[in-house]
């Protein structure tokens, strides 16, 4: 489900497939901050 948040060890990561630019994740991260209520 997309609505579950869980870890991952970092040994379980493959490679990077590609980046962002800084403007993209400042949204995912106040998208991710409104979803876990932390923001409104």
């Amino acid at each position: 489900m997309v609505d579950k948040l869980t870890t991952v060890r970092r040994a379980n990561l493959g490679r990077r497939v590609g980046r962002i630019d800084s403007e993209t994740m400042v949204s995912m991260e106040q998208s991710l901050a409104v979803f876990l209520g932390l923001a409104r």
